[in-house]
């Protein structure tokens, strides 16, 4: 049977005391850049989900100003929101 010498063993300890060092570095970084990529994706659904409801919000907004361009609608809406009448027109404001 061979006998580990003290040098052969000085040099498996250090070696094991390496390997085991790159280890850990390797997975701290691994687990870091999962951790990074989990958080990018949370933040790509958030955003995706304020896209849509501003998408939604443009359409309005666009529908909104094809009506404005109708004078007929821009003189009932005048009329209904802020209380402009026609000449001889007498408004009573009902409450609910």
């Amino acid at each position: 049977m061979a006998r580990i010498t003290k040098k052969t063993r000085r040099r498996l300890y250090i070696l094991s005391i390496l390997t085991i060092g790159t280890f850990l570095y390797v997975a701290f970084n691994v687990f870091t850049y999962f951790s990074k990529i989990n958080h990018s994706y949370q933040q790509m659904n958030i955003l995706t989900k304020e896209l849509d409801n501003l998408l939604s919000d443009e359409d309005i907004l666009k529908r909104e100003i094809i009506k404005l361009e109708n004078p007929e609608y821009v003189a009932r809406f005048a009329r209904e929101k802020f209380l402009y009448s026609k000449d001889g027109e007498k408004i009573l404001r009902i409450k609910k």
